[in-house]
């Protein structure tokens, strides 16, 4: 291509800035995009992880009674066999051998 002059040289110019326009367009668009996905990628980890929580909270929360249930029957345990062995001296102390 030779050297453009009068009004080819401005429709090269036009063409040029016309590319670049669109260019810039597109890469707006892919932007918009990429910030769109980032948002939902964003909004779905942010609903995991209160799912998670919640699920974390309910299993603690079911750890938490089953030791406690633990505790009582273990207190309840020694509580019997502490009136067991009363009784026990009781009869004993009623029917010495």
């Amino acid at each position: 291509m030779g050297v453009l002059t009068g009004s080819a040289r401005e429709n090269y110019k036009l063409e040029i800035a016309a590319d670049e326009a669109l260019r810039e367009k597109v890469l707006d668009r892919i932007n918009k995009e990429i910030t769109n996905k980032k948002l939902i990628l964003d909004a779905r980890i942010a609903d995991f992880m209160s799912q998670f929580e919640s699920e974390k909270e309910e299993m603690n929360r079911i750890f938490d009674e089953e030791k406690f249930k633990k505790g009582v029957t273990e207190k309840n345990r020694q509580e019997m066999m502490k009136i067991r062995g009363n009784k026990e001296e009781k009869i004993t102390k009623k029917n010495p051998k």
